[in-house]
């Protein structure tokens, strides 16, 4: 009886994950919304609920490797479109996976932009606030540019590594695009994000600073 209720479960859990309503729900996120005020005893059972879920197929966290079918092309995703699906490249930049971050964090010393403030975060990461559309030809382009600037004294060879909340922002591979508009050459666009990171178990710290543009 119970292997027909977990079946059961699991047929309508698949069934409901394909709502756009839904599509970035995870235990994790679930877990999250868990208020800091909590009891003890309602936090742990609500942390048995979340065994259930899993064992009902709802995902851990996002699988930031997961193919998009989203076609990749060097324009800005728009304001309205901002938090779909995004592709799984970037012209003129790399595409990198948490294992990938890792080894860079490990061999190089990337300056890391976020544009989610999320924290605890990768260690060292300034949080970037800046639009979150736009054309590589209006007024944040100049202002990033000189920014820029200042951050690699003009190194353009800089390594940079940018990312957003998840693998649904499309903030961070705007960044990337005007990164490598202003003629950055090792830009580095971190897909899986800020909750990616949180899943790996690696090490995370505050944000590191902020700039606004």
């Amino acid at each position: 009886m119970r292997a027909q209720r977990v079946d059961n479960a699991k047929q309508i859990i698949a069934r409901a994950l394909k709502a756009d309503n839904l599509r970035e729900f995870t235990v994790r996120s679930w877990l999250r919304g868990i208020p800091r005020y909590s009891s003890p005893e309602n936090v742990t059972r609500l942390q048995l609920m979340a065994d259930d879920l899993r064992l009902a197929g709802v995902p851990d966290h996002m699988d930031e490797t997961l193919e998009s079918g989203v076609p990749s092309s060097g324009e800005m995703r728009d304001l309205a479109r901002i938090n779909t699906p995004t592709p799984m490249k970037v012209p003129g930049g790399q595409t990198v996976t948490t294992r990938d971050v890792i080894a860079l964090l490990a061999n190089e010393k990337p300056l890391i932009l976020s544009t989610t403030p999320f924290t605890p975060t990768i260690p060292g990461t300034f949080h970037m606030t800046l639009a979150t559309g736009g054309t590589l030809d209006d007024d944040w382009q100049p202002r990033l540019g000189r920014l820029m600037q200042q951050l690699t004294n003009g190194d353009v060879n800089r390594p940079v590594l940018v990312f957003a909340f998840n693998q649904n922002r499309w903030h961070s591979r705007n960044l990337a695009l005007r990164l490598i508009a202003l003629g950055y050459k090792n830009v580095f666009w971190y897909r899986g994000g800020w909750e990616a990171w949180e899943a790996s178990e690696q090490p995370r710290a505050p944000l590191a600073g902020q700039w606004n543009l």
